[in-house]
């Protein structure tokens, strides 16, 4: 048994996904109750802010994250259209 697992016996359940590397569990309903956030959004595990890193896109995914999301709303257009009987 870890020392995660004696200080918190509660907190993770018995297995995780089969896709998931060894070691990482789902955490259980009673371990939702060490995870807290505070009035301005950061988050806590035990009272200990968690560290979170922003990520920066480079300008060709961007690019291509553009060219999908246009993709998507283009062909949602076309179906509503197409539901509603005025498209071809």
């Amino acid at each position: 048994m870890s020392d995660f697992d004696e200080r918190y016996p509660h907190a993770r359940t018995k297995q995780g996904k089969p896709h998931w590397p060894p070691g990482v569990r789902s955490i259980s309903q009673d371990g939702l109750d060490w995870i807290g956030v505070d009035d301005d959004g950061h988050l806590y595990w035990d009272g200990q802010r968690l560290a979170v890193q922003k990520i920066t896109l480079t300008t060709g995914q961007v690019a291509i994250a553009w060219i999908g999301v246009s993709a998507a709303v283009t062909v949602a257009a076309v179906e509503l259209l197409r539901f509603f009987g005025m498209g071809a």
